[in-house]
């Protein structure tokens, strides 16, 4: 019963700093798992636990030097967990680091959490994203292809990568990389508009006008979509639609009105970075 009553504890405790149900309070947790800490509660690698749970409560907060110093102790107990559970440590801290804007850091503790699970194509899609960071866009692809093979309808990732592909001019790439997630999520609208920046590339005008048109039905307040349907109609012949069109993003945005150059009765529309 000793045993039983123990346990119970154990669960409670676990169950109030892990935050299972994502409607815990983060003061509520700071002071659960610092209850369980002082208590001794737990074992010493599932302290270890205890002190991500902390140390996601003081980021949630803002507190990222409690926070950073909870990961830090952390990882000090990985040696204790097995193998395959480590990378459950090290991903927290990576992505403090990474808020921080400290890449190496992240990048080390990334690179720890993948020789601990080199089978969870998440932590390559969030190495790769700091290796974009670092415009170290040859090793991110590499990341970005490998979180595929393991999982190949990780939508962020193909979004990356299908980004990666633009910008380096391999259009037909990044229409299949964007064509593949539009198939698993047909109603984010954002997919859809980057798709159409892509037939626009393509010079594929009544392709990319179908694409941002999906996008702005979907969304009808993403501004990017009417401004690159804008460009598609102006590139189409269709002046009058392309300038209401262009009327409407920059209303949404105003920021897309640096894009815009007026030549005498000439409107000239620059692209905006991908």
């Amino acid at each position: 019963q000793c045993q039983i009553t123990m346990l119970q504890e154990k669960n409670i405790v676990l169950d109030a700093c892990y935050d299972l149900n994502g409607k815990t309070a983060p003061r509520r947790i700071i002071q659960a798992c610092t209850e369980a800490l002082d208590r001794n509660v737990l074992e010493i690698p599932q302290r270890s636990f205890l002190l991500v749970g902390r140390g996601d409560a003081y980021f949630a907060l803002g507190d990222k030097q409690h926070a950073l110093d909870d990961y830090s102790a952390a990882i000090k107990m990985a040696h204790l967990l097995p193998a395959n559970e480590r990378f459950l440590l090290f991903t927290p801290r990576a992505d403090e680091y990474f808020a921080l804007g400290d890449k190496r850091h992240a990048l080390d503790d990334y690179d720890a959490a993948i020789k601990s699970a080199p089978h969870n194509a998440a932590l390559y899609y969030n190495r790769g994203v700091v290796y974009i960071a670092q415009a170290n866009y040859d090793a991110a692809l590499q990341d970005f292809d490998t979180a595929l093979k393991l999982d190949s309808r990780f939508v962020p990732a193909l979004r990356k990568r299908a980004r990666i592909y633009a910008t380096r001019g391999n259009l037909a790439g990044a229409l299949a990389d964007y064509s593949a997630a539009i198939r698993l999520q047909p109603e984010t609208a954002a997919i859809w508009s980057d798709r159409g920046r892509v037939d626009l590339g393509r010079h594929e005008y009544a392709n990319a006008i179908a694409d941002e048109s999906r996008a702005i039905h979907l969304d009808p307040k993403l501004a990017s979509a009417y401004y690159l349907r804008s460009v598609s109609l102006g590139n189409s012949g269709d002046g009058a639609k392309a300038v209401a069109d262009l009327r409407t993003a920059v209303g949404l945005d105003p920021s897309l009105a640096k894009y815009v150059t007026i030549k005498g009765k000439t409107v000239v529309l620059g692209l905006p970075p991908l």
